[in-house]
């Protein structure tokens, strides 16, 4: 790997924690989930570039139910349309982070 491209963080245990959250959209916008909650990885790296091709890390990812996760990120919204209606991405991961932490500390 060079640094354009360096390995990304892979952690199989952090992903089960977010998989096991709320949809954090559904949780926004204060509707009942309906559809069991997968891991989004953002798509854009801090320096405001986007990922493209390569997959960002483990931890840089978000819980979205099905249903916000292909209807509303990849489909509906755009990225800008998503974090105007529900926060920067970033941010969203920031909270995700602290509530795994809140789940070990349990």
């Amino acid at each position: 790997m060079s640094i354009l491209h360096p390995k990304r963080q892979v952690d199989p245990a952090h992903r089960v924690k977010v998989r096991a959250m709320p949809c954090i959209a559904c949780e926004i916008k204060g509707i009942q989930q309906t559809t069991p909650t997968e891991g989004h990885h953002i798509k854009r790296r801090p320096d405001g570039t986007n990922y493209g091709s390569v997959k960002a890390s483990d931890y840089e990812m978000i819980p979205l139910c099905y249903h916000c996760h292909w209807n509303g990120v990849g489909s509906i919204y755009t990225r800008e349309q998503f974090e105007a209606e529900f926060g920067d991405e970033r941010d969203l991961v920031a909270i995700t982070l602290a509530r795994v932490g809140n789940m070990e500390d349990v």
